[in-house]
């Protein structure tokens, strides 16, 4: 049975075709081969298509798995250049148990992914007051709450991703969010519990017109460049899981 079984597969030809379907249908095709012919060897252009797909399952993984180094030693730079074949028993192995552990870590991802976004709903507050608000006016605390329980509770290493893109995204959002709040908290000079307020109140009048109060325009100014921030770390959170997870 030919390797280009493998080739003609339109699970690679599609570039945007989540990782575990291409895994999926890698193994479905190396189980072809293996069952028709237990020597059976894996030749170019198969060979590429294969490492480009366990290139990206490389990207996958969590940098301490030990899986990663098995794909280095399955296919090399070397044998693709050279045109070496691979037996496809071997490359099955390895395969199986990558696709395996790609889809239990999805999986544990998308529950962490969809738990920020209930946390941090896209069109509700407080990402949509980072979104627009000018924070020369007063702001409710009640609105910034999910913001304080994310920056809680979203540091710790039981809440990292096994992707380690989306990993470093939730790592850039939360620490975007703990500036922004610990700004907030800061420079907050509102006196009502429940209402805080960056400018202080002998300016609150003139703040919007006059030129005066140049303190509070600093801390305003800051404070719209921090929410601005988190808000974009945020966007290219949401972005990310929906690409990696294929959400």
């Amino acid at each position: 049975m030919s390797s280009t079984v493998i080739g003609r597969s339109s699970a690679y030809a599609r570039a945007m075709e989540p990782l575990a379907a291409q895994l999926a249908q890698l193994t479905a095709d190396l189980h072809r081969l293996v069952d028709g012919d237990a020597e059976q060897e894996v030749e170019q252009p198969a060979l590429g298509l294969i490492d480009a797909v366990l290139a990206e399952a490389k990207e996958r993984l969590p940098m301490q798995n030990s899986l990663r180094e098995h794909l280095i030693d399955l296919i090399s730079p070397e044998m693709i250049e050279m045109g070496k074949p691979l037996r496809a028993a071997e490359a099955l192995v390895i395969v199986g148990q990558i696709s395996a552990a790609v889809t239990a870590f999805a999986e544990s991802d998308r529950g962490r992914y969809d738990g920020v976004v209930a946390l941090l709903p896209v069109r509700a507050y407080p990402m949509s007051l980072l979104a627009g608000w000018d924070w020369g006016a007063s702001f409710l605390w009640s609105g910034l709450q999910p913001l304080v329980d994310f920056v809680q509770e979203w540091g710790g290493a039981d809440r990292r991703f096994h992707d380690p893109k989306l990993d470093a995204a939730r790592d850039a959002l939360h620490r975007s969010a703990y500036e922004f709040m610990d700004f907030v908290n800061h420079n907050n000079v509102g006196a009502n519990v429940e209402w805080g307020c960056l400018v202080r109140a002998e300016n609150r009048d003139t703040f919007r017109i006059d030129s005066g109060a140049v303190d509070d325009r600093a801390v305003v100014d800051g404070a719209n460049a921090l929410a601005s921030a988190c808000h974009d770390d945020y966007l290219r959170f949401i972005e990310l899981g929906r690409v990696q997870l294929g959400v």
